[in-house]
């Protein structure tokens, strides 16, 4: 019960493996469900890839000004449906 705590993630990456990320987004958002916390996602200067799929994770999400993003659709999806629809229900396209 009470408020939330607020777990911060600052993050600087040129991207990495999506696979990865994405088993991390839902352990870390099941977590946050059973154990009472926000996540926040933070960018100070460089987010691009799939670093780009855990940021948008946050349920607060902050960036400072002049944070770089780096948005693509992953070669991977058109190949591979069960990654697309993991992507889809995360809103990335």
């Amino acid at each position: 019960a009470g408020e939330p705590r607020a777990i911060i993630i600052d993050l600087d990456s040129g991207g990495g493996n999506l696979f990865a990320t994405l088993s991390f987004v839902d352990r870390i958002q099941r977590t946050s469900v059973t154990q009472n916390f926000t996540l926040v996602t933070r960018v100070r200067s460089s987010c691009e890839s799939s670093c780009t799929v855990l940021f948008t994770a946050g349920s607060v999400r902050q960036a400072t000004r002049g944070a770089d993003f780096g948005f693509h659709s992953p070669a991977i999806a058109s190949r591979l449906p069960r990654v697309a629809s993991a992507l889809a229900r995360r809103g990335v396209h």
